[in-house]
C-alpha cells in the first residue's frame, strides 16, 4: 500500500504559515533579528553543523532560510560563493551588516520564501538548516533537487522536540491547550525515497538550544509567553515545575535542550 507522506506532514505540521504570518515574516524588524542573533551559542552549534557540510573552493552554495547568516559565513569561508534566500526582510539586514562586519564578500541575499523562489541557474550544493516550515514538503525538496547540480543538504529534527515535550506537560498544569508540533525527518527521508533520492542520515552531534535564565521569575515569564499563557493562575504550579525540572546552576535557571537533530545528504546521480 502506498503511502502519502506529503498528507501526513501537511496533518502533522502546525506551524502552516498563512498569507497574514507570511507578510508579518517578511516585514520582521532589525531589531527582532537581532535578539534572535545575539546568541553566541546560536552562532557556536552553526560553526559546528556547517563544518560537516562538504563544500570544495570553486563550488557555488545556495542556502534556504538563512536567517542572520548562522551558517552562512561558516558556509562562505569554504565556498567560491553563497547565495542566501531568506523571507525576513530584517535578518536580511542584520545578514547584510554583519556580513560587512565580517569583511565576507562572496555572499548575496534574495528575499523570498522557498517555495516562491523562481530557480534561474543551478547551484553545486543546496543547504536547508533547519528552515523546513512548509506545507508543501514534496514541492520543497523538489526545488531543493532541482537547483542543486551535486549534493543537498538538511538538518532537522530527529525527535520530539523540548518545547514539544515541556508544552505537553504544561497543557497537562493549565489545561491551555497547545498544538506545537512539528513533523520529524523520517517523514523527510520517505518522500525522497519515493522520488527515488537514497540520502544519508547521521545524528547531529552536539546540537541543543538550552534556555537560559537569570532569575526564576524570567524563566517563569519565558515559559508563559512561549505557551500563550495570559493568566497568572497558574503561576505557582508552573514555578514547582521550573524547580523540578530546571538546572540551578550559577545563579542561572538553564531548561536543557534534549532534542536529537539530524542531517539527511544526497549526491546527485
Amino acid at each position: 500500500m502506498e503511502i502519502d507522506y506529503g498528507k501526513i506532514w501537511k496533518e502533522a505540521n502546525s506551524f502552516a504559515v498563512s498569507l497574514t504570518e507570511r507578510e508579518k515574516i517578511k516585514k520582521m524588524s532589525k531589531k527582532e533579528a537581532s535578539a534572535y542573533a545575539a546568541s553566541a551559542h546560536l552562532w557556536e552549534d552553526g560553526k559546528r553543523r556547517a563544518s560537516g557540510i562538504r563544500i570544495e573552493p570553486e563550488e557555488t552554495v545556495l542556502e534556504i532560510g538563512a536567517g542572520p547568516g548562522i551558517i552562512s559565513f561558516e558556509l562562505a569561508a569554504k565556498a567560491k560563493h553563497v547565495t542566501a534566500i531568506e523571507p525576513a526582510l530584517g535578518m536580511i539586514e542584520f545578514f547584510k551588516e554583519e556580513s560587512k562586519k565580517r569583511n565576507i564578500q562572496n555572499v548575496d541575499t534574495v528575499q523570498s520564501f522557498w517555495e516562491d523562489y523562481k530557480i534561474e541557474k543551478k547551484y553545486d550544493v543546496v543547504v536547508s538548516s533547519l528552515s523546513l516550515i512548509t506545507d508543501d514538503i514534496s514541492l520543497f525538496l523538489r526545488k531543493m533537487d532541482e537547483a542543486s547540480q551535486k549534493r543537498a543538504y538538511i538538518h532537522w529534527f530527529a525527535t520530539e522536540s523540548a518545547w514539544e515535550e515541556q508544552g505537553r506537560i504544561v497543557t497537562g498544569i493549565t489545561g491551555i491547550p497547545n498544538s506545537a508540533r512539528l513533523p520529524k525527518i523520517d517523514i523527510v527521508f520517505n518522500i525522497l525515497y519515493g522520488m527515488n533520492i537514497f540520502p544519508e542520515i547521521r545524528l547531529l552531534k552536539g546540537t541543543a538550544f538550552d534556555r537560559i535564565y537569570e532569575s526564576k521569575k524570567e524563566a517563569l515569564n519565558a515559559l508563559k509567553k512561549i505557551y500563550s499563557i495570559t493568566t497568572d493562575a497558574y503561576d505557582d504550579e508552573l514555578l514547582r515545575y521550573i524547580d523540578k525540572n530546571y538546572d540551578y546552576k550559577d545563579s542561572k535557571y538553564i531548561y536543557y535542550d534534549k532534542t536529537k537533530f539530524a542531517e539527511l545528504m544526497w549526491e546527485k546521480k
